[in-house]
């Protein structure tokens, strides 16, 4: 992370971390220690032993969220990893398998590789399943939710102006969305609707309504 446009692809073996998370073992703790580069997961396994001795049960899905942000607040703080974002692989039962996390301060970077992501799983959850074939990898959703990144936009600029640089910065940075299709999918709808929820405040003269080419142009959300 030392090198401003340098990549890495991480294999974090969930599954197998999971697993033995609580367990007690010789050098346990020295590898967890290493792996997380912090002692912070010991506070995962306080809470997962807390909850087995009360009514409310720590699910499996706090858990594996617990792990995973974990280990991604690490890349960003300790590693100095400015962009961060995960692709969840599911096994033949439908679990948590592994996570291949992806890190890069490249802005640009991460763009490609989150359209790569997109490519695959259109939905923007990053997921595959060999749920209902061992022998092939299947997509959840079909298609981008492009109403969510609506509301996501509105939740980010609403009152403000920003320019289509700064709009695609946060999608790209803070967004399950890549740079593709945001502007036709999600911008226009919002400039067309009635009514508008977004005005072009700066463009050059020759603009056509619902086009945003140039990274400039000024755009306040209502």
């Amino acid at each position: 992370m030392d090198h401003p446009k340098c990549e890495v692809l991480i294999t974090f073996m969930y599954e197998e971390i999971n697993r033995f998370l609580t367990a007690n073992y010789t050098h346990k703790e020295t590898y967890y220690n290493e792996l997380f580069g912090t002692t912070e997961w010991k506070d995962i396994v306080q809470a997962a032993s807390s909850n087995k001795d009360s009514n409310t049960k720590l699910s499996s899905k706090d858990r594996a969220a617990m792990i995973h942000d974990l280990y991604q607040r690490q890349l960003k703080t300790v590693a100095g990893a400015h962009y961060v974002r995960s692709f969840r692989m599911r096994n033949k039962h439908n679990s948590t398998d592994y996570f291949l996390f992806f890190a890069t301060n490249n802005l640009l970077g991460m763009d490609k590789m989150k359209c790569s992501m997109c490519s695959v799983d259109p939905s923007g959850a990053y997921e595959f399943s060999d749920f209902t074939n061992p022998n092939q990898l299947v997509l959840f959703q079909p298609q981008p939710d492009f109403n969510l990144l609506q509301q996501l936009l509105r939740q980010r600029f609403q009152g403000t102006i920003a320019s289509i640089k700064e709009i695609e910065e946060y999608i790209i940075a803070d967004t399950p969305f890549c740079s593709s299709g945001y502007k036709t999918k999600a911008l226009k709808p919002m400039e067309k609707a009635a009514p508008p929820q977004l005005d072009v405040v700066a463009c050059p003269r020759n603009r056509r309504s619902g086009t945003y080419a140039a990274d400039d142009m000024k755009i306040r959300f209502f």
